[in-house]
């Protein structure tokens, strides 16, 4: 006996049907139609509209949440932390800032200790 090839294809659910099997109205589900919030198959040249097994596979799976508290939670993830750095010379802010010297005459400070003049 040859097989009609009408085995071959998955069971496809109507905008109806995929309510029922999700425990919601049909106006949410016409509404994440219409939004293209869910996937779904148009019918060529008509506004029919039918979900396959995979569709409602990946509609219950964008609804999936992870437990966050009891024994099912997992824990947070950790930040990562970065190597410390070598530590950074110290910087003199009076040459940054490009306004007023210390000295009167305007030019660098100069920092070296001086001998006494003789």
């Amino acid at each position: 006996m040859a097989q009609s090839g009408v085995g071959e294809f998955e069971d496809v659910l109507d905008m109806h049907g995929l309510a029922a099997l999700l425990k919601v109205s049909h106006e949410w589900v016409r509404v994440r139609v219409k939004r293209r919030e869910i996937p779904f198959t148009r019918l060529p040249g008509t506004r029919l509209v039918r979900f396959t097994t995979e569709h409602v596979r990946a509609i219950l799976a964008a609804g999936d949440q992870p437990a966050l508290n009891g024994p099912l939670a997992t824990p947070p993830p950790r930040p990562q932390t970065v190597p410390d750095a070598a530590p950074m010379p110290p910087v003199d802010i009076r040459r940054r800032r490009g306004g007023t010297s210390p000295t009167r005459s305007g030019g660098p400070v100069d920092v070296r200790r001086r001998s006494p003049a003789a």
